[in-house]
């Protein structure tokens, strides 16, 4: 009889402690799944609010709109502008001689601003495209408008530098990213021919691989991998070419932008 009590005690000892075991994990799994879901939500509501700003900022682009202000929550992450980025483009006369150089039509640098939540993942405005960022991959979700085609080439420009004001913010508040355009339209623009094109950027590593998918959707462009050359700090350059391609009358129409965060 004490044999089989003993017995009993440590296989209800044992029950009791499979249960227990059982619970904590489901605790556990259930409590990682609700604040992933809720990280998840997070940033999916700021990439919807940063759509607004991209909107917004197409307003001052087609001279809609001077100054716009978009209120976007920052929720236990990150809003910031990031390091700067620039753009050149070059074009050559198709059948020039070897006397005849590159003519560059714009060569700047703009700030794109950033949501990043603490898990890593960011929403990224950046001249004109929106991406989705995680650990290891960049997407682009909102291409910038632009016609790249033997008849002609439209490259619109939207140029951030930020205004006096915070800088970064952290935390969880709800934020306006303040817009406002600094000059009307300036359009640079080449007579009407036949052009060699070449397009260079100079992005993170991970984005340069989504302005690489970008690019090559257009037919007369061409960016190999052995075209993206990669740069200090996790920095690339990628360079496109209209490679056994012409385009003819190149604009590069750029809106230059103030920015703040109140």
């Amino acid at each position: 009889m004490d044999e089989r009590g003993v017995t009993e005690l440590i296989g209800y000892t044992v029950i009791f402690g499979i249960v227990l075991l059982s619970f904590s994990m489901l605790f556990l799994v259930g409590t990682t799944s609700v604040t992933d879901s809720r990280e998840r939500t997070q940033v999916d509501n700021a990439e919807a609010a940063f759509e607004i700003l991209a909107e917004n900022v197409d307003e001052h682009a087609f001279d809609r709109a001077v100054g716009r202000a978009t209120e976007i929550k920052v929720a236990d992450a990150s809003l910031y502008f990031g390091p700067e980025e620039s753009v050149n483009v070059t074009i050559m006369p198709d059948g020039a001689g070897s006397g005849e150089e590159n003519v560059t039509l714009y060569d700047r640098s703009s700030e794109p601003i950033v949501y990043e939540s603490r898990d890593g993942t960011s929403v990224v405005y950046a001249n004109g495209a929106l991406f989705r960022e995680e650990t290891d991959e960049s997407r682009m979700v909102r291409e910038p408008y632009a016609r790249i085609d033997e008849n002609r080439t439209v490259l619109p420009q939207i140029r951030f530098s930020n205004a006096e004001g915070r800088l970064t913010i952290g935390g969880s508040e709800t934020v306006l990213v303040r817009t406002e355009r600094l000059s009307p339209r300036f359009e640079q623009n080449t007579t009407y021919q036949e052009y060699d094109l070449e397009i260079t950027i100079t992005t993170t590593d991970r984005r340069a691989e989504a302005w690489q998918s970008y690019y090559d959707s257009f037919e007369i462009l061409e960016c190999p991998d052995s075209r993206i050359v990669d740069l200090p700090d996790e920095g690339a350059e990628l360079t496109c070419q209209t490679d056994g391609h012409t385009t003819a009358e190149v604009y590069v129409p750029e809106t230059r932008l103030d920015g703040e965060f109140s």
